[in-house]
Formats: C-alpha cells, sequence, structure tokens
C-alpha cells in the first residue's frame, strides 16, 4: 500500500517535471560538437576553472569557432519566463531518478552572460552578434550587462558601431558595468581627436582602473591631442604602480615626446625600485622597457642605465643593459654586460640575456661562445635553451632556423605559461611558418590565458591564418 502511494505521487511529479523539461529544455536543431560535447556543455562550464587552473569551457567554444555563433546569439536572447523560473525552482527538490533525467538547468540569465563570455572568445568572428550585445547592455541582470560590453569590445573596430551604447555605460553608477563599457571603447576606438580627449580626462578619474585603461588607450591611439602628453606626465606620478606601468608602456611607444618623458621616466623608476612591492617591481621592468622602445631618443637616460647595471634587484641589471643596447645598438658595452650576466646572473637574468644579445643580431656576434657555453651548462633549463636557440641564429642567420628546436623543446604545445616562447616566435616572424600548427592549438586550447599573444604571433608570422583561424 505504501509502495503504491509513492507511485502514486511520484506519477505526478514526473509527469509536471517532464512536460515542464520539454517546454523549457525543447531540443533545438542540433548543435555543433568537440571532442564528443555539444556546444551547450562547453558555454555551461566557460568560467569553471579545471584542476589545472584552466577554464574548462573555453577549449571547445575556440574549437568550435564560428559555427557556435548562431547558437550563442539565441542563448543570449533567452528571455525569463515563469515556466523557465518553476523549472529552475522545481529541479532541485526533485528525486534523482527524475533529475538524472535533464540537465540542471540555468537560470535564463546565467544562459546570457555565459553566452556573453563565450561571445568574447571569438572575437571578431563573432561580428554578427553585434545588434544582439548592444541589446544585452540594457539587461536587467549585471553580469549581463558588464559581459555584453566586453564582448563588443572584442569585437575591435566591427563595433563602432556600439560606440554611443558604450558612452552612455560611462555615466552608470555600476562601477563594474562603467569599466567594461570604457575597456570596450578603448579597444574598439581606431583613434580620433574627439576620444583622444576622453582618455586625456579619464587620467583623473577617482578609480585607478580607468586611470590605467586611459593610459593605455592614449598608447594605442595614433591621435596627437596637444595636452595628453602632460597628462601623461602628470600620471606617471600616480600612487597606483599599475597606473605607473601603463603609462610608462604608452610613453615608450612616442619618441616624438622623449625630450619631455625621458628625465620623468627615470624619475619614476626611481620610485619605484625604492618601493620594492610587487607591483612597484612591475613598473620597475616596465618603464625599463619603455626605455628601450624609445631607442635612440632616449640617449639621455644611458648613464643611468649604466649606473643599475650592479643592482641587486633580480634583473634589474639584466633589463637596464638591454634597454642600454637598444638606446646605443653599436655601443659593445651593453653587449659585453648582458654576456657577462650569462655566467653571474640567476635563471632569469640568463634568460633575458640571451633573449636581448639575440636581439643585437650579428653586431654580438662576439657572444656566440658565451652562449653556446650557457646552453651546454643548463640542458635542462627548457626557456634558456629556447632563447638561446633563437638568439645564435639572429646572431648568425647561416645556422639552422631555431623553429624546429624550439618546437622540440616545447614538446609540440604551449601552454598557459609559456608565453615568453609566444612571443618570441612572433618576434622571429615568418621564419617561424612551421610553428603555425603549434600556435594555432595554443590558441584554442589555453584559451583567454594566452589568446592575445598567440593571436599577436600568429599576425606575425602568418596573418592569413590569423584572420581566420578556423579556415
Amino acid at each position: 500500500m505504501r509502495f503504491g502511494r509513492q507511485i502514486l505521487i511520484l506519477i505526478p511529479v514526473f509527469a509536471l517535471a517532464t512536460v515542464l523539461g520539454l517546454v523549457v529544455l525543447r531540443p533545438a536543431r542540433p548543435e555543433p560538437v568537440w571532442n564528443g560535447k555539444p556546444l551547450s556543455v562547453w558555454m555551461r562550464n566557460v568560467n569553471f576553472m579545471d584542476s589545472q587552473g584552466q577554464l574548462e569551457g573555453e577549449p571547445g567554444i575556440l574549437h568550435i569557432g564560428p559555427q557556435a555563433v548562431p547558437y550563442l546569439i539565441r542563448a543570449l536572447r533567452t528571455r525569463d519566463s515563469f515556466l523557465r523560473d518553476l523549472w529552475c525552482k522545481l529541479y532541485p527538490k526533485l528525486p534523482a531518478r527524475i533529475q538524472r533525467c535533464f540537465n540542471f538547468p540555468d537560470p535564463p540569465s546565467s544562459t546570457r552572460y555565459r553566452a556573453t563570455l563565450s561571445l568574447i572568445l571569438l572575437g571578431p568572428a563573432a561580428s554578427n552578434a553585434i545588434p544582439w550585445l548592444i541589446e544585452a547592455t540594457n539587461d536587467k541582470d549585471h553580469w549581463v550587462r558588464v559581459g555584453a560590453a566586453a564582448a563588443l569590445g572584442s569585437m575591435g573596430t566591427f563595433a563602432q558601431v556600439a560606440t554611443t551604447d558604450l558612452m552612455a555605460g560611462l555615466t552608470s553608477s555600476d562601477s563594474e558595468y562603467r569599466l567594461a563599457c570604457f575597456i570596450a571603447l578603448k579597444d574598439i576606438d581606431g583613434g580620433s581627436a574627439v576620444m583622444d580627449r576622453v582618455w586625456v580626462a579619464y587620467l583623473h578619474d577617482p578609480d585607478w582602473n580607468m586611470r590605467a585603461m586611459a593610459a593605455e588607450a592614449l598608447g594605442q591611439s595614433p591621435g596627437r591631442a596637444s595636452d595628453a602628453i602632460s597628462g601623461l606626465l602628470v600620471a606617471l606620478r600616480d600612487t597606483n604602480a599599475v597606473v605607473v606601468s601603463r603609462v610608462a608602456l604608452t610613453l615608450g611607444r612616442r619618441p616624438e615626446w622623449a625630450g619631455k618623458s625621458v628625465s620623468a621616466l627615470l624619475g619614476a623608476l626611481g620610485h619605484a625600485l625604492a618601493a620594492k612591492d610587487t607591483y612597484s617591481m612591475s613598473a620597475t621592468f616596465d618603464i625599463l622597457k619603455a626605455l628601450a622602445d624609445l631607442g635612440p631618443a632616449a640617449e639621455t637616460a644611458v648613464p643611468a642605465l649604466a649606473d643599475l647595471l650592479g643592482s641587486k634587484v633580480p634583473s634589474v641589471g639584466t633589463f637596464a643593459a638591454s634597454a642600454w643596447r637598444s638606446i646605443e645598438p653599436d655601443n659593445p658595452k651593453p653587449v659585453t654586460c648582458l654576456a657577462q650576466k650569462l655566467e653571474t646572473g640567476n635563471s632569469g637574468d640568463r634568460i633575458w640575456a640571451a633573449w636581448a644579445l639575440g636581439k643585437s643580431g650579428p653586431f654580438a656576434r662576439a657572444t656566440l661562445p658565451a652562449l653556446e657555453s650557457v646552453a651546454k651548462r643548463y640542458p635542462n633549463d627548457r626557456n634558456l635553451q629556447t632563447m638561446v636557440a633563437a638568439a645564435l641564429w639572429r646572431i648568425d642567420p647561416a645556422r639552422p632556423n631555431p623553429t624546429r628546436r624550439i618546437i622540440e623543446l616545447a614538446g609540440g604545445e604551449l601552454g598557459p605559461r609559456d608565453w615568453p616562447t609566444i612571443r618570441l616566435l612572433g618576434e622571429l616572424g615568418p621564419a617561424a611558418r612551421q610553428a603555425v600548427p603549434m600556435l594555432l592549438e595554443a590558441y584554442k586550447s589555453n584559451g583567454s590565458q594566452t589568446l592575445r599573444d598567440t593571436m599577436e604571433a600568429l599576425q606575425k608570422i602568418d596573418p592569413d591564418t590569423a584572420a581566420n583561424p578556423w579556415r
């Protein structure tokens, strides 16, 4: 009798669950599949990390590629409804045997948010979604709005039609959405006097994130706003080290401002070295990189860089020598210093000294024995072996192309921590074409962790493949 009552209770529950499940989860046309799993499974896991710290869903989205876009648009357009809400509330209360018949239901807002995250990964390849993303910037859910703005930014100049909506977002009281709109505008803007004035104004924003992004935007813009240099020089004295880093890198891209920026960069360098915290150390290396990027225009920085060669702060002397080499490419002193770092420096010194010597080209021919020697002494240091292989060829082009050796050292695959190798391959340009398949797999498998670095490398090595990684 008791068993019979349970059956009588379960029948209507199962019937209701089945009806709701079929109505709410009614199948659409078949989804694209990768690695045996449909797109919806990859999308559901797009913001979850596995035990290795990698985002579980990103590889599936990136391997499926543009085929996913129509389905992601449909997910982005998922609307709240009474039946969906009822199904989400009912599902956790169902017996396990009934739950197993259906996937765990996502609230519609979660579905929309994960659709935006997936579209971010596909970038310009998902430009068909732009009208729906603009609509989603008005979504009632905070995270959907933030994701929609970020996805529009990932489309680059294709999304310039969204500029008005994103500009409106800068007045939002939602600080995260405001920042997402600002970053999107930075990534969409192709450079204009109007937007340059916006970036300069935001160098003084109370939010340090906005100040940092404003500095970065000015670095990407080809514009020449008259007040940009004065605003950046003031921002170089910002109390936030991240802002200082972004300002420095922007100034490094503008050799025409070197007459005013070099002394300011050296002043900021002194402050960063004195602070000694993690963010300030990052700023130290970014300032040294900025001086290197300025090249001969930063000639007045040489005495200060020479004084830093013996710094006890790890790798500072190596990066100072590297900057000096970029400023005075025909001066043997920084090259000699870099060769000494191969002998006396720590692991990081050796790796970056080898890289800088390679950048010196044939002028550093006298350091070939030192490079060969350090490679023999540290045969198990993969990063060092990679940098030395490239340096030997860049200094002596008669040697074999190092790409095959770099692929062997990587074991045929590049993980999230292999960004130095990814960037190095990009520097080799078309000579590294043999590495394109490995870079493509890294682009799709590592997800957002190396997405930008691998795309930039592919653009330098094989622009046609970079334009369509799924062809």
